[in-house]
């Protein structure tokens, strides 16, 4: 109801004012008509991100896949959501935000599934890549996320964030599975990484090679 008001007080002080809405990844108590919500904004941006912390052991900040290892919940059951619930005629103005950080723990092993001894807190996109080139990376298939684990002051740590390689992956499942888009939280966490930017154009250029920006049908 706030946003049916909001949309309609903007459009009598502005009518050509924008209306964008930050939205969960994951409507747990399915307070969200995303429907209603598609119909009164111009843009519901999911926030595909936050599937770890600090109340979470170590894992993947925004997993790609369902899968045994990490749950249910991923990006692509996030979007066949809002398609269901939003309906597939409101999928061009629905985009999935896609996270330029990650997490740090201190982890009980260097182990996938490691229990968290405590959570050190977000990891910036620049620092995670600074991380991988000095110390390598792993690569976890469940989600398509890389991660790093290292001894220091005798504790293992664990980070898990993205890359160029991962974040190509999920921005085009976004595409796949028809939304309108993709975008990030946020920009600048990168620092300008080349590589990320050009991983991006690379997803963005295949788009209109293929004309599937095409929306009609």
């Amino acid at each position: 109801n706030f946003i049916v008001e909001l949309r309609t007080a903007m459009q009598l002080a502005q009518p050509d004012s924008y209306l964008s809405l930050a939205t969960p990844a994951v409507d747990w108590d399915g307070a969200y008509d995303y429907d209603v919500l598609a119909e009164h904004s111009d843009l519901l941006f999911i926030m595909g991100y936050a599937f770890s912390g600090s109340w979470s052991d170590p894992r993947p900040n925004a997993p790609l896949w369902s899968s045994d290892q990490w749950g249910s919940r991923s990006l692509q059951w996030s979007a066949q959501d809002y398609i269901e619930w939003a309906g597939i005629e409101n999928a061009s103005e629905i985009v999935m935000g896609l996270p330029l950080y990650g997490g740090t723990w201190i982890a009980n092993s260097d182990q996938l599934g490691a229990e968290s001894i405590d959570y050190l807190g977000a990891t910036f996109y620049d620092t995670c890549q600074q991380r991988f080139e000095e110390r390598g990376r792993y690569w976890d298939s469940d989600s398509d996320t890389p991660w790093i684990a290292w001894q220091q002051d005798g504790q293992w740590r664990q980070t898990w964030c993205e890359d160029e390689v991962s974040i190509a992956l999920k921005a085009q499942m976004a595409l796949d599975q028809g939304l309108g888009g993709f975008g990030f939280w946020a920009l600048n966490y990168d620092d300008a990484d080349p590589s990320l930017w050009a991983a991006v154009s690379e997803v963005i250029e295949g788009r209109l090679q293929t004309g599937d920006d095409d929306d009609s049908a």
